[in-house]
């Protein structure tokens, strides 16, 4: 799709959505596939990453001796959804988060590292 994006902004065009552009280079009958997809791809990560980030949040909570209702795992998920997630996906730029995904890339080193440090040892 982006070199057809790329075709047609060469031949004069524009389009507002993947949708208005599949219409126009492929046939109008298929067009709601791509907006469907468009909506199911970014909602199943988001999906999957809450229940990951839930998952260890719940963990860590009753590792830390926290009891009830703040260590279960729906609470975590919860929590994951409505205070980090939705308002991640409500962002009309993620700009501001360059920073911070330098500390992310040093945390997957340091898991590398840890998680080979214990395959050493045996």
């Amino acid at each position: 799709l982006g070199r057809l994006n790329q075709a047609a902004a060469d031949g004069g065009k524009s389009y507002g959505t993947m949708g208005d552009m599949w219409k126009d280079e492929v046939g109008e009958g298929s067009a709601w596939m791509v907006t469907l997809s468009c909506f199911l791809t970014p909602l199943g990560a988001a999906l999957a990453f809450s229940i990951m980030l839930g998952d260890m949040l719940s963990s860590l909570a009753k590792t830390a001796g926290l009891t009830g209702i703040l260590a279960t795992r729906h609470a975590a998920i919860l929590a994951v959804t409505s205070l980090i997630l939705y308002p991640l996906c409500g962002l009309k730029s993620l700009a501001a988060l360059a920073p911070i995904s330098m500390v992310a890339i040093f945390g997957v080193f340091a898991t590398a590292g840890f998680m080979y440090q214990r395959m050493a040892s045996g």
